[in-house]
């Protein structure tokens, strides 16, 4: 099982990744599928993370815990 997350706070960004299997070997006619997962973590691992600016904050919602 393979999990990415990403978490923001104030002024940084978080990016974690667990990657769990549960076996040692693997038999010759798993490979294709064990080496297509692995291509699709690799590309999970690869994947490009986008910045953007949030808006300034609105006099309205000042002071209510937004």
């Amino acid at each position: 099982m393979f999990v990415l997350k990403s978490k923001t706070g104030s002024d940084q960004i978080e990016i974690m990744n667990s990657l769990a299997r549960g076996f040692t070997f693997a038999k010759p006619e798993e490979y294709q599928d064990l080496r297509g997962f692995y291509q699709k973590v690799d590309a999970a691992e690869q994947g490009q993370l986008v910045l953007a600016i949030a808006p300034a904050p609105t006099a309205a919602s000042v002071g209510k815990g937004n």
